[in-house]
């Protein structure tokens, strides 16, 4: 929704992790019970290629509403 902001924050994240040598992300993703980093341009470059799409938001429901006690 913000390209301009993520391209940001990838490149801050790419310039920590050559600052500091450490292969960190600010994301995870666990494959098979083992976690391991998962940088923001490699999950622009999975939703690029189409392995991913965004998610869409749940209607929530109202948390007066009859319907929900």
């Amino acid at each position: 929704m913000f390209p301009e902001r993520y391209a940001e924050a990838e490149r801050q994240e790419h310039r920590f992790r050559e600052q500091h040598g450490k292969d960190v992300a600010i994301l995870t993703e666990t494959v098979r019970g083992v976690k391991r980093p998962l940088t923001l341009a490699e999950l622009r470059r999975r939703y690029e290629a189409g392995l991913i799409t965004r998610r869409r938001k749940a209607k929530q429901r109202a948390l007066f509403a009859a319907a929900a006690c």
